[in-house]
């Protein structure tokens, strides 16, 4: 009887587990991002992500006289012959336009493409202002909420990676840099701010091209 007992509950232990096991396949697969949701390559969407998440080095204009890079913060210029501490975004509310400033170097510069860039002297400096297109490509009038979470599918291996993105220069990578032959979908819903501040709720990737498209000349960027 002892012996009966024993096989029936090892029986309905082993399926227990059997099914479990299928339950967390089927729930793994079905996280995998379908191709109609993955965000394809040089997509009308994925352009307009690049655009929104590019680094608007407009506000320290001031100083550097480009808006196709800023200054990373904190370093020294002389205003009018007075050494000045710029130690963060307030500090430009002091700069005129009629007063003569002069970047004390070395320097780092960040591109929109939110790479880094070591500047010796003015010299170089001018040289990437030449390089500058001032196409003013970048969104400004919306953002995205973070913390987003992104899931990318190999289709070779079946491996699906979850990555939590918690600012412009990480989602601007995984857009610009990935495998291409990684599927990227976005995990649904995330929000937008606008500049507004109005936050807009997304919940499907028509939604977040509709909503960007919309908002993308509703404010002046002052470039």
């Amino acid at each position: 009887m002892c012996r009966i007992f024993f096989v029936s509950f090892l029986m309905c232990a082993v399926s227990s587990i059997f099914l479990s096991c299928q339950d967390e396949e089927e729930e793994q697969i079905s996280s995998i991002p379908e191709e109609t949701n993955a965000i394809k390559e040089n997509s009308e969407l994925s352009k307009l992500m690049q655009k929104v998440t590019l680094h608007d080095g407009s506000f320290d204009d001031i100083v550097d006289e480009s808006n196709c890079f800023s200054i990373n913060i904190p370093y020294t210029i002389f205003r009018n012959g007075e050494s000045v501490a710029i130690n963060s975004v307030a500090d430009y509310n002091s700069l005129t336009a009629i007063d003569d400033i002069a970047i004390v170097f070395p320097i780092t510069i960040n591109l929109a493409n939110h790479k880094q860039v070591f500047v010796n002297n003015s010299q170089s400096l001018e040289e990437l202002k030449v390089q500058c297109t001032e196409d003013d490509s970048d969104i400004e009038c919306i953002d995205f909420e973070y913390p987003i979470t992104l899931l990318l599918f190999n289709p070779n291996t079946n491996d699906i990676l979850s990555r939590e993105i918690d600012h412009d220069a990480a989602l601007f990578q995984y857009m610009t840099e990935k495998d291409p032959e990684i599927l990227m979908s976005i995990k649904y819903p995330i929000q937008l701010r606008a500049h507004t501040g109005q936050i807009v709720e997304i919940s499907h990737n028509t939604d977040l091209e509709e909503q960007i498209t919309l908002w993308a000349n509703s404010c002046d960027e002052m470039d």
